[in-house]
């Protein structure tokens, strides 16, 4: 299912890492669709879901690495810890200056 989705959105195939247990969780991680991972816990998946709405699981996590979405919030987050580093040493400054 993986293998045919990633084709069908024309990225490489990603590593697979299963998770053995028994609550369901998916997610992709990787900063670009040539290093990306999508790991999810197919056992939990497969008792709740049918055929369909696990590879419409697999299409939405695939979907983020098609996107580049994981670099892209890394990149955010990383902006928004250097400007509250930013205001947060501004503010000591002041503070320390009184």
């Amino acid at each position: 299912m993986v293998r045919n989705l990633a084709h069908r959105m024309n990225i490489p195939m990603p590593k697979l890492w299963l998770i053995p247990d028994d609550s369901p969780n998916a997610f992709a991680t990787g900063r670009s669709p040539e290093h990306s991972s999508l790991v999810h816990s197919p056992r939990a998946f497969l008792r709740l879901m049918n055929d369909n709405e696990l590879e419409g699981v697999v299409a939405h996590e695939l979907g983020h690495v098609l996107h580049r979405d994981i670099l892209i919030s890394s990149v955010a987050a990383m902006i928004a810890g250097r400007d509250y580093v930013r205001r947060a040493h501004g503010l000591l400054v002041r503070r320390l200056a009184r």
